[in-house]
């Protein structure tokens, strides 16, 4: 098994829309932190694989392709995973259904122009990863227990997962750290206009340093999950201070010795699913809605709601904003097709890729599934298609629920199909 390790910044000029906040107003006026792509390179007999982590909001079908295209043509190499850390400070990456907002024409060719930008750096930054990679010497998982970062949104006691797993392979000249995590990376708000890599890039980038490793962050089953309960405010310092308590968390993991060697064997397998979109609301239903969550909105400001309170609130009212525009969009789609992935090393460590943001439910279910192996589930991987909440949620009014695409029966169909896939079937769907 061969390894290469490459990183490139991706950070964009200033004046391009930002991801992530319906409310946010004006555009990005510079960076605070660098944006990075980082590609590790993975070889093992007849199996290469390109995994790309981008600090970006998420990479849909058109920027999953547009990138597989070239790496095919200039590499061939089809085992492709492209994930994103879902930072909401950096630039919007999506044109039409998946933009945060509604673009105009300007703002469409600045992002193309990114995209084209994006798409050679990566293709760069590749080619260095395949050149320096070499012959793994030591491979190993470890785990380990985080807290006082992920807070479940939508409850404050719901569940999260305070697991980390920590993939750590160290070839003939350097070592790469892989941390899955679930959490949306979310410390700062809609009123920053500068891009950072937020709880995700900050972390990262503290992990390089304090430990002289390469790493990666590869987000998990983070749709019900942020830091709206642990955070105390929404600036660069409490982002700072976050990050820094989940990096030295992780630091602690990586230097005990609860660490699982493994042997540097990796098998790729995918699977094609179809799933169905649910029925649209119609706008009358959505604008009743829309004034049922202002009223309680207006009444918890009247009566002092502490801050997480209040960004829930505020979440319910854009997703009726974000329920309409989809709608109209979708006039005509009834159904949507997605890739999973599965990767394994030495039967021991099982990645699945999954292309939106799963319930942290989802994750639990399929780590007790499979126990004592471990469970790396990749989130925002290889395409999006947002929010999909767990069975458990079904008929709660929140706004994952509203602005999620599918029909509620794909939740029962999606954690069947993941529970065949970590026990290593592969259902025909």
């Amino acid at each position: 098994m061969y390894i290469g390790f490459s990183k490139t910044d991706i950070t964009p000029e200033p004046g391009l829309p930002m991801a992530g906040y319906v409310n946010r107003k004006g555009k990005s006026i510079g960076a605070h932190d660098s944006l990075n792509a980082r590609i590790l390179y993975m070889s093992s007999n007849d199996d290469d694989l390109v995994l790309i982590s981008l600090d970006l909001i998420r990479v849909d079908d058109n920027l999953r392709e547009k990138l597989e295209a070239v790496i095919m043509k200039n590499y061939g190499i089809k085992n492709v995973i492209i994930t994103a850390t879902h930072t909401h400070s950096g630039p919007e990456v999506s044109l039409d259904l998946w933009s945060t907002r509604e673009l105009n024409e300007s703002d469409k060719k600045l992002i193309v122009n990114y995209l084209d930008e994006l798409t050679w750096k990566i293709n760069n930054a590749i080619a260095n990863a395949v050149e320096k990679s070499s012959k793994v010497k030591d491979i190993k998982v470890i785990s380990s227990n985080i807290k006082n970062v992920a807070t479940n949104r939508i409850d404050n006691k719901g569940p999260i997962d305070e697991e980390a797993i920590i993939l750590i392979i160290e070839n003939e000249y350097e070592k790469t750290l892989l941390l899955n995590y679930a959490c949306h990376p979310t410390v700062l708000g809609s009123d920053n206009l500068l891009y950072s890599g937020d709880l995700a890039g900050l972390t990262i980038k503290y992990i390089e340093e304090s430990l002289g490793v390469n790493a990666m962050y590869l987000n998990g089953a983070a749709g019900n999950i942020s830091t709206r309960f642990s955070r105390s405010k929404q600036d660069f310092q409490e982002a700072l201070n976050l990050s820094k308590s989940l990096a030295n968390q992780v630091i602690t993991g990586v230097l005990s010795s609860n660490a699982t060697k493994l042997k540097p064997i990796i098998n790729i397998g995918s699977l094609n699913v179809r799933l169905t979109l649910k029925e649209p609301a119609s706008n009358e239903i959505l604008d009743e809605l829309e004034k049922q969550f202002i009223d309680k909105l207006v009444k918890a400001k009247s009566e002092g709601a502490p801050p997480p309170i209040l960004r829930a609130l505020e979440s319910d009212v854009y997703a009726i904003k974000i329920a309409k525009r989809r709608n109209s969009i979708l006039r005509n789609t009834r159904s949507l097709n997605i890739e999973l992935k599965v990767l394994t090393i030495d039967k021991e460590l099982v990645m699945i890729t999954f292309p939106g943001e799963l319930f942290i439910e989802y994750q639990l279910e399929l780590k007790q599934l499979i126990k004592p192996r471990k469970l790396m589930l990749l989130g925002y991987a290889n395409g999006y298609i947002g929010y999909v909440p767990h069975p458990n949620y079904i008929g709660r009014m929140c706004y994952e629920e509203i602005v999620s695409l599918l029909d509620k029966i794909e939740y029962y169909k999606i954690k069947d199909i993941l529970s065949q896939l970590v026990l290593g079937n592969y259902p025909s769907r």
